[in-house]
């Protein structure tokens, strides 16, 4: 009987160690955004490894811009018509951006060229994915590290009608597949030809202040 008892609470132990080993990183305290709408300007700073999870949340008129410490899973929201970019990001974290759509207007405040969707930090890697943007003056995708930006991988991505298609500036193992550009690339830029990847797409850092051409990996690109 000793024996069993033994048995049951080595059992017991081992399977609590090997939960606890399963706890992903962002395990934090949750903000959470549901089916909400918002007409101005949501501005968000994570801390202490915080997640924000906001789902099928429609932004009529603003925008999203988070800041922090913490981890952003942005699943199934729509932007319509932001005054600036529709999203901002950049945290010491990990981001997660997956069928969202952004619709811009074509102009910005003061002629300033913002883009679509702005990532300036995910230090622990990404997935943006099943993302459609459109009528920016800036890029459709602008991914320029402030903070690291880490082995983020884009899939299923759409751009319309933009100053360009994405530009990656300084970011580290990325990778691309499924890229789509119309009306959306850089040959008006003819002082970043020798870098292009492809007309719609920029992969640049810089080295001993001189830029040269990243490492992202690039499948299944289409710039029309």
């Amino acid at each position: 009987m000793k024996l069993k008892t033994f048995i049951s609470n080595a059992c017991i132990i081992f399977f609590m160690l090997v939960l606890f080993t399963m706890v992903p990183a962002w395990a934090g305290t949750k903000i959470v955004y549901e089916n909400e709408i918002f007409n101005q300007t949501l501005r968000l700073y994570l801390e202490n490894d915080e997640v924000l999870i906001m789902n099928n949340c429609y932004f009529d008129g603003g925008e999203l811009r988070v800041r922090g410490k913490g981890n952003v899973f942005i699943d199934k929201c729509i932007f319509q018509s932001p005054p600036r970019s529709a999203m901002d990001i950049m945290v010491d974290g990990y981001v997660s951006i997956q069928s969202v759509d952004i619709y811009g207007t074509g102009t910005t405040p003061n002629n300033h060229r913002y883009s679509g969707l702005t990532l300036h930090g995910a230090t622990q890697g990404g997935l943006i994915s099943n993302v459609i943007v459109t009528d920016f003056p800036g890029n459709g995708i602008l991914v320029e590290a402030s903070l690291p930006i880490n082995r983020v991988k884009f899939s299923n991505i759409q751009v319309y009608d933009c100053g360009g298609g994405m530009w990656l500036f300084n970011a580290d193992g990325c990778k691309v597949d499924g890229f789509y550009s119309e009306n959306s690339d850089y040959k008006q830029l003819r002082r970043f030809a020798y870098r292009q990847a492809f007309p719609c797409i920029l992969d640049e850092v810089v080295v001993d202040g001189e830029r040269y051409r990243g490492n992202t990996l690039f499948r299944n690109i289409t710039c029309y």
